[in-house]
């Protein structure tokens, strides 16, 4: 824990010098710029004039973006750094839901509507993402791994070119250990870290466990509801079947 806080303290400095140098870049080329207008202005601009100011004003802008771009990998890097560590502490949430053909007859109550090849889906309107396309699947099963890879290669495969696909699995086993909760933190933590720092996901995926003898699902919910997040839209709507208002 100690190594970790002299890391983060180690980085912000980094991050505050290199913004302090960028600053003081920017402002030694825009000098250039007025050392060169106040000289042209008293007639004393000559031709060597002109190639120190447009070198001194170049290097220096271009020492600015090269600047720039380390300081936005600096910034990643501590992004990433930092959420990691929450989702790794974060508890998962426990949602109360009812046995397989119970849930699935809540899903057609909610406006689902059953697709031939056992998906249900549903489309929601939203401010920030235009819709947002759910489908579900709700299977019993004994291995996540395998199940989060057989699905992902089954919707894929449904060849579906819209965007904005938030898939929800619903995994029923027969009993759900500290194995499957880790799966599933770990799958939704770096669900979540792509999705908010890459930000090009066009589908997010969501895993439920469900423990048949409890029935009780865990699943690793986002941190705060974010309107750019596929995740958080997915989230919101498995608390929602689970009739829970968050």
């Amino acid at each position: 824990m100690v190594e970790q806080k002299e890391s983060r303290d180690s980085d912000r400095k980094k991050i505050r010098r290199l913004v302090i140098l960028e600053v003081l870049l920017f402002v030694t080329g825009f000098a250039f710029l007025i050392w060169g207008c106040i000289r042209q202005d008293h007639g004393v601009l000559h031709e060597a004039d002109v190639i120190v100011m447009l070198t001194g004003c170049f290097f220096c802008m271009g020492l600015v973006i090269f600047l720039l771009t380390r300081s936005q990998r600096y910034l990643t890097e501590s992004a990433f750094e930092k959420m990691n560590r929450y989702y790794d502490e974060k508890e998962l949430t426990e949602l109360w839901l009812t046995g397989r053909e119970e849930l699935e007859e809540r899903l057609l109550r909610q406006k689902f509507r059953r697709l031939e090849n056992g998906y249900y889906t549903r489309a929601r309107f939203t401010f920030w993402k235009d819709r947002v396309w759910y489908y579900v699947r709700v299977i019993e099963e004994v291995d996540v791994v395998s199940a989060i890879q057989r699905e992902a290669d089954r919707f894929d495969r449904m060849g579906k070119i819209r965007k904005n696909f938030c898939i929800l699995l619903f995994l029923y086993m027969d009993q759900v250990d500290e194995y499957e909760k880790e799966t599933i933190r770990n799958f939704g933590k770096n669900g979540i870290i792509a999705e908010e720092l890459l930000q090009q996901s066009p589908c997010s995926l969501l895993v439920v466990a469900v423990d048949e003898h409890t029935d009780t699902g865990y699943f690793l919910d986002i941190e705060k509801k974010k309107p750019i997040v596929l995740y958080s839209y997915g989230s919101e709507m498995l608390r929602e079947i689970a009739g829970i208002k968050k």
